[in-house]
């Protein structure tokens, strides 16, 4: 068995991807990201949210999420969060993903 992941930045990638048998949606970048140049626009809070109450399959938010918008985007309803920059960014990598887990949790 394997898991697929679809990557979409937009509702009809999403409708797509998950038509298509993907087994859960990285939507993203959600805000602007350094940490791949190629990422696109990012699509915002809105577009993230319209995506998961669009599907029936989870959707993880990726770009340029971190400690400073994870409740904006925990509100969307997203079933989970990719972070790099969050915590690879941070002199202490330990405590930056206690932090942002902690956030995610609502902790």
């Amino acid at each position: 068995d394997k898991i697929i992941g679809y990557s979409v930045s937009n509702l009809e990638q999403a409708l797509f991807g998950e038509k298509n048998g993907a087994d859960y949606l990285g939507a993203g970048p959600v805000y602007a990201t350094g940490s791949k140049a190629d990422a696109g626009l990012p699509i915002g809070p809105g577009t993230l949210k319209t995506i998961k109450e669009s599907v029936s399959i989870p959707v993880v938010a990726i770009g340029g999420v971190g400690i400073t918008n994870i409740e904006e985007v925990r509100k969307t309803g997203v079933n989970g969060i990719s972070v790099i920059s969050a915590i690879l960014g941070n002199p202490d990598i330990e405590e930056a993903a206690k932090n942002i887990t902690g956030l995610w949790r609502g902790i």
